[in-house]
């Protein structure tokens, strides 16, 4: 009964996947099953590939109520929307909800054609929520500018670090976001040790970005 169970499991993973390979053909975007805890997200129109654990999940659609600064209005062009968000409701060693605010985890992803670095530059910087000094930091061989924003409201707050990245006539934009809610009760923030553990798992993505040259 485990083996069939296990078997069903990660059949219905692959199939799910699969349905996400298929739509994303048309935009040069795929997901694919690495192991057994990890997946790889392609973009070979911008040369972008990243890897997540298989724990986490793949979606176009905005998870929780906060909503990642770098998501697009809704009456935007397809081209200008996000090409990749992955998600997760939990983080090994960080207690959730309704021990403490923690919501989830998000990881959003988009990129543009632009003329110059400096415009890539200004994208770190959201235009709205509290926003923190910009600087720059190399990560792997990448080197990003990099800026801090965070809102609230409701009972709901997201955090989050802005990387850009100038490539090949491109911006690519990582959205590395922590989500809090206290759904109507004051609830145990995060510790600092939680909140640098679940900063780590999102950076643990970034970490595993390349960029080739796109498929144009």
């Amino acid at each position: 009964m485990v083996a069939i169970a296990k078997g069903q499991f990660l059949k219905a993973r692959l199939f799910r996947v699969g349905i996400i390979c298929t739509a994303s053909v048309l935009s040069a975007q795929g997901v694919r099953l690495l192991n057994p805890s990890s997946m790889q997200f392609t973009d070979q129109q911008f040369g972008v590939s990243f890897r997540y654990p298989a724990s986490w999940t793949f979606s176009l659609s905005q998870p929780f109520y906060m909503q990642l600064a770098i998501s697009p209005a809704p009456d935007v062009p397809d081209r200008d929307r996000l090409r990749a968000l992955i998600y997760t409701t939990s983080a090994a060693g960080v207690a959730s909800r309704p021990d403490t605010d923690f919501e989830g985890l998000e990881f959003g992803y988009d990129a543009h054609y632009v003329s110059t670095p400096n415009t890539c530059r200004a994208l770190a910087k959201p235009e709205d929520g509290d926003i923190g000094p910009l600087d720059e930091i190399t990560i792997k061989g990448n080197r990003y500018w990099h800026a801090t924003t965070s809102n609230a409201g409701l009972g709901h707050g997201m955090s989050e670090d802005i990387y850009t990245m100038f490539s090949n006539g491109s911006c690519l934009r990582f959205d590395l976001a922590v989500s809090r809610s206290e759904g109507g009760v004051v609830l145990r923030a995060l510790t600092a040790s939680e909140q640098s553990q679940l900063h780590a798992s999102l950076l643990g993505v970034l970490n595993s970005v390349l960029v080739a040259p796109p498929a144009r």
